[in-house]
């Protein structure tokens, strides 16, 4: 899964705009933008957090959406 179909379906789920979600996430429009139509852009960990703090993500979507763009997520992984 790539970063900008999680961002579609989280926003869908919410019924926020990318305005809205700009707004609470408190992260630039354009950049939001880029994410969504999947410009080669590796966002930071800080941004992806605030977008999953702006969508009121819980601990382990956050993680997927950390993990998707090849960060380490919150809390330690599971081992099976």
């Amino acid at each position: 899964m790539i970063i900008a179909e999680l961002l579609k379906y989280w926003r869908a789920e919410r019924n926020f705009t990318f305005h809205q979600l700009s707004e609470l996430s408190d992260v630039d429009g354009g950049y939001l933008n880029k994410l969504k139509n999947n410009v080669s852009i590796r966002p930071g960990r800080n941004i992806l957090i605030r977008v999953s703090i702006g969508l009121g993500l819980d601990i382990d979507d956050t993680d997927e959406l950390l993990m998707v763009a090849g960060h380490i997520p919150l809390r330690k992984m599971k081992m099976s």
